[in-house]
This record gives C-alpha cells, structure tokens and sequence, in this order.
C-alpha cells in the first residue's frame, strides 16, 4: 500500500489537534489511512493537500458501507481535478478531452448551468440531451452557433411525440433566416395551417428549366384558392407570362367582375381574340349585355376591317324602345340586303294597322329588277318622269311590262312594247296614272 499523507488534517468535533503547515499526517508503507468526519484545511496561506507517494495510489473520499455526505469546497471557490482522467462512480469520466459516460449523464443547476470554451468550440458525442425543464443555448457574443451532424446524419429539432412550439429566429431589426436545400428538396407539412407573412416585397419563385410551380387545394369539397390584394393601383392583382401563354380552365363556370371599367385585349399583330361557347348543348348561349341608358351602351367596332356575322339559324336585331337603324350614318357606301346569289325571299315591313314602307332616294332613283307586287296604299310623289317602264328582258314583243288592276272596281290597264303599242306608250302610262289617282293609289 502506498504512504498517505494529510497537511492541515483537522477534526471539527475537536478529536485531533490541528497540524501544522509541515506535519505530515501518514501510515506507514502498504498501510491504509482512514480520517473519520475529518476536515482537511490549512491555516495559513497555501493548499491543504490530500496526495499519495510515488506509488500507484488510490484516494478514496467517502468510501464507507454508510451514507455519506462529502462536500469539496465552499460557495465562491473554485475546485480544481487534475489528472489525466477522474471517474465518477464508474460510468463518468472527468478527463482534460472531456466528459463521457456509459450510462446516463445529468448535468443539473438551480441557477444557470454554463458550458464554456476558450476555444469556442464545444462539442458532444451524446445522441440526445434533455432538459426538465427549459434548454437554451446563447452565444453570448457576436460569435455563431452550429449545429450539425457533421455526417449525412438527421438534425432533428422538435421531433418528440408531444404537442409543442417549435420557433426558429425572431423580428428584431436585419435578423434574417437563411433556408437552403440541394436536390433532395425542402418539405413542409401541416396538419393544420401554414401561415408565411411579409412585411416587404417577397417573392416564391421556381428557377430550374422546365420546373412547375403549383399552387393547389387538393382536397375537395367547397374549398378555395384565394389570391388576393389590397392593393389600389390597377395591376393590383398581376399575371403575367412573359414567354408564353395563360391556359384557363374551370369544370364549373368562372366569373371575372370589375368594379371600373376593364378591357380584355390582344394587343399582338395578326392576333385574334375568340369568345365562344364550344359545348354545343341544348340552351347553350353567349350573351354579350350592358345596363348601360346611353345610344351606345353597347358597341361593336371594327376600327379597320369589317364585321362579320353568321348564324346557322335566325338572326334577330330588334329594339323595345328606340329606332333600329341601319346605314344611318353618314358615310357613302352601299348598303346590301339579301344580295346573295340565292333564291330566297325577301320581306321588309308589314300589314299591321298603321305600318308604312317609305322608300326615298336621291337623284339615283329607285331601280326595280323583276316580277314585283305592291300591296296596299302606294305613294308615288314626283315632279317629272314620273314612271319609267324599261323591258330589258329580251322577251317577246307583245309581252306586258306592267300590269295594274283595281279588283274593286275591275278597272285595269296593261302596258307593253307591241309593235302597235309603242307610239302611244306615253299616252298609256298617263293613262294608268288616271287609273291609280281614281282609286287612290296615287297623290
């Protein structure tokens, strides 16, 4: 056994008498020294020593069969261990590399528990470290804080299955958080609701070639996609695609309101603008209205081409409350109705009560081509030439060229190129004129 030796051993219940800075309080080689509810101290300036010879030696400090208390120092003094290593019970180990265990290691305080390093680095080898209570790690300088796996190892925060807060940063002055990811991508899942607030200019952009970007609800039932702005400028709300094309589509109907007034354009040349109803069923229609009072509540314009209108059924232009007019403006052009080359007739106007046909024409005239019937009260008002009646039709020489009767009074006269005929064809058309004066055909 090795020789132990004490400076300043004293005994608080006063059994030994205090020794002084040079006794040596030992046993004897291979012998053991046992100190029972002792003090070690020293008086005086300098250390109170507890240390073995030159041996190997083994320093046990409360070591007996019963419970024992042990306490090494005093509030406000520092303890050193040296060594190249001490063991604490078995399963830790004090060593100037660190601090290991083969069981379970508590570090606990009542105040504030600090792990410190002149190296700024502090590292540990634990799988997991717990706290009761609250765990809080600060750098208290300008210094960063790393946490890392250092391996392709998970770093995990708040991944225990209980309810909890998990909070990363906060909003004081420039802090910023910095968020990156390789190939393997950035997930972010919400049982509940997932709020990102800004309180400046942001964007969430997808920069790889060829990459989607997809803003859905997937779910079902009522839910909604809602992009909104409280924006007052008039690209409150902007879509834009700077390359390519907007695809539209809504299994049920979509409405687009304006509370101004709004455009929809193609501005590109050679481009056009389709609004159809493809569907083809039954009552499908495309409805183009305005509540507006004014002539022009509703305009259709073809600022330097025509416009076009076709229809595989009725066309219907009608007004409750005003004049339809066509070709009211003042502008040179001929005006065409039921010009094509197709058999078809022809109706303007109609018998009922008071509805007149009034034709006007300038020094044009009217110009009448094939077989015609007047019916009802005609107005011929003119001051010379009153009628001219041309066969360009190549017929025969007897043919009649008009024909007017008066079914009341069974009057009629026949007007026609006969050879015979053909000197007195003024005296004819006066006499025709007498005819249509007497039952009040002319004015």
């Amino acid at each position: 056994m090795a020789t132990f030796v004490a400076y300043g051993l004293t005994d608080p219940a006063g059994g030994f008498a205090p020794v002084t800075a040079s006794d040596e309080l030992g046993g004897s080689l291979g012998s053991d020294l046992f100190v029972r509810a002792a003090t070690i101290a020293r008086a005086n300036a300098g250390a109170a020593l507890l240390y073995g010879d030159a041996n190997t030696t083994t320093i046990t400090i409360g070591g007996g069969a019963a419970q024992t208390s042990v306490t090494i120092g005093k509030a406000g003094q520092a303890i050193n261990l040296l060594g190249a290593s001490v063991v604490i019970a078995s399963a830790v180990t004090l060593s100037n590399t660190g601090i290991s265990s083969t069981g379970v290691l508590t570090v606990s305080s009542t105040g504030v528990l600090s792990l410190d390093s002149t190296t700024n680095a502090i590292q540990t080898d634990a799988t997991s470290i717990t706290a009761d209570a609250g765990l809080s790690i600060v750098t208290t300088t300008t210094g960063g804080l790393s946490l890392d796996s250092g391996t392709t190892g998970a770093i995990n925060l708040g991944t225990g299955a209980s309810a909890k807060t998990v909070t990363i940063g906060n909003a004081i002055s420039s802090t910023s958080i910095d968020i990156n990811a390789g190939t393997g991508g950035a997930l972010i899942d919400s049982t509940g609701t997932v709020s990102v607030d800004a309180a400046a200019a942001s964007n969430f952009t997808v920069t790889g070639s060829g990459a989607s970007l997809t803003l859905e609800a997937t779910g079902g039932s009522t839910q909604q996609v809602i992009i909104q702005s409280a924006g007052t400028g008039p690209n409150a709300i902007r879509i834009n695609a700077s390359a390519g094309g907007i695809d539209w589509d809504a299994a049920a109907g979509f409405t687009l309101d304006g509370g101004s007034s709004s455009s929809l354009r193609v501005t590109s040349a050679s481009a056009d603008l389709v609004i159809s109803a493809s569907g083809g069923g039954a009552g499908q229609m495309v409805t183009i209205s305005s509540a507006g009072p004014d002539a022009d509540a509703l305009t259709l314009t073809a600022s330097a081409g025509g416009l076009l209108i076709d229809a595989a059924g009725a066309i219907e232009i009608n007004s409750s409350a005003g004049t339809l007019n066509l070709g009211n403006d003042a502008v040179a052009q001929a005006v065409n109705v039921g010009t094509g080359a197709a058999a078809r007739n022809i109706t303007v106007g109609n018998v009922t009560g008071a509805t007149a046909l009034v034709y006007n024409a300038g020094t044009g005239g009217h110009a009448f081509t094939g077989p015609m019937g007047f019916f009802g009260h005609v107005v011929v008002s003119q001051q010379t030439n009153i009628v001219s009646l041309t066969d360009n039709s190549g017929g025969a020489a007897n043919d009649t060229i008009a024909s007017i009767t008066n079914a009341a009074n069974a009057g009629s006269a026949d007007v026609g190129p006969t050879a015979d005929a053909i000197a007195d064809l003024a005296a004819k058309v006066n006499g025709i004129l007498t005819i249509l004066s007497n039952v009040g055909l002319m004015a």
